[in-house]
């Protein structure tokens, strides 16, 4: 969820399999390590461009798991709260009395939304929103990539899911 990172494997990559091709590949393998580094900045500003209008008081947000923290810290969001602390199923759910301290702190906060992963059930999340007066909760794909659509590359989902938040949070 953080482009830096995703250079920093990809270079990990690069550099094993330059270390064993034959050295007649060594240029193919460079000019698609470049190819890689230009498509990972191009990701980078567009998901910039589709968060940059969200005003600053719109940047907080509780989370269905923790796996959008990489990505709301390079991208100026807040995750004020997560609704499941483990990243197993909704076994997980939280207990009332932290469901009762996360909708306090959505309303203290100020946030904006609750994201859920796409794809798995959110009852907590639906309830979290309802009760603190949010909109329904936004499902994103951030765990893994759809098998067709626009969330089914890295760039594709990265750009998806900036587009998709820099909606929901504008309005």
């Amino acid at each position: 969820m953080d482009p830096d990172l995703v250079r920093e494997m990809g270079k990990v990559l690069h550099d094993r399999l330059k270390a064993g091709a034959p050295a007649e590949r060594a240029a193919d393998l460079d000019a698609r390590w470049q190819a890689f580094q230009d498509m990972t900045r191009q990701v980078d500003e567009a998901v910039r461009a589709s968060l940059a209008a969200v005003p600053a008081d719109r940047r907080r947000l509780v989370t269905h798991h923790g796996n959008l923290g990489r990505f709301a810290t390079r991208y100026g969001l807040r995750v004020e709260g997560v609704l499941l602390r483990s990243a197993s199923t909704e076994a997980a759910d939280p207990s009332a009395r932290e469901m009762t301290r996360l909708i306090a702190l959505a309303r203290e906060r100020g946030v904006a939304l609750v994201v859920t992963d796409k794809g798995q059930r959110a009852p907590s999340a639906e309830t979290l929103a309802r009760e603190a007066g949010l909109p329904p909760p936004l499902a994103l794909r951030v765990d893994n990539l759809e098998k067709r659509g626009p969330a089914s590359s890295w760039a594709g989902m990265m750009r998806e899911t900036g587009r998709a938040l820099g909606e929901a949070l504008s309005r």
